[in-house]
């Protein structure tokens, strides 16, 4: 039951976010055409337009750009949270960024852009971390490396299992060891169900890949 009402409370999120991304394509083309093209304010002053305008510009400034890339990005609408990154950091100093590199890496990689995930690390202030191995190394197609490091990652203590158990589980899949990753993937929810909601999508994708179809039971 916990994990429909999770799914449920995702389904509504990002429905509302694309609603929200929507209004605002709507409202950057008005801006766009508005600072370009007076023909759509025909009986209106200029002042009166140039009020209208800045209002417009102004809410959109206005919206935090750190919060809407991340709606994006739970959205996997992952061009519009770079784009939205790129423009909070533009503010913002690369110092104590390290937060936001991190997630910025995690778009390249699925952008598939393993120039940008080299970027990020070449600014990156301090050394490489293990969650920064692992992009680098799925990046760069190497699933071994970055399986090792996930391994390593999940041994550490108040390791997030919700994250690095399904990249584990992709970079199994990735070198065609489905029917050990849908062994982990069952094993582990036989310990810990509350993270059937992770795990579960692995669980599908394996069994289908096996022409299995009880292993989906859940435990």
């Amino acid at each position: 039951m916990c994990a429909t009402n999770d799914n449920h409370s995702t389904t509504y999120y990002v429905a509302a976010s694309q609603t929200l991304f929507n209004v605002l394509d709507f409202l950057n083309s008005w801006l766009t055409s508005a600072t370009s093209n007076t023909g759509s304010f025909r009986g209106i002053r200029s002042s009166e337009k140039s009020t209208k305008i800045l209002r417009v510009k102004e809410f959109l400034e206005n919206i935090p750009k750190h919060l809407l890339a991340r709606s994006a990005l739970i959205c996997k609408s992952y061009t519009r949270a770079l784009l939205n990154f790129e423009q909070y950091l533009s503010t913002k100093s690369i110092e104590n960024s390290n937060e936001i590199l991190d997630t910025i890496q995690q778009v390249y990689v699925h952008l598939r852009e393993p120039d940008g995930v080299d970027g990020i690390a070449e600014i990156r202030v301090g050394s490489s971390s293990l969650q920064e191995q692992i992009l680098l190394h799925q990046s760069s197609n190497r699933m071994t490396e970055a399986a090792a490091c996930y391994e390593k990652s999940m041994l550490k203590t108040g390791a997030n299992l919700t994250v690095e158990l399904p990249g584990f589980l992709r970079c199994l899949f990735a070198q065609q060891q489905v029917r050990i990753g849908l062994e982990l993937a069952n094993g582990t929810l036989s310990h810990r169900p509350d993270l059937y909601s992770s795990l579960n999508e692995y669980r599908v994708e394996a069994a289908w890949k096996l022409g299995m179809l009880a292993p989906l039971i859940f435990i």
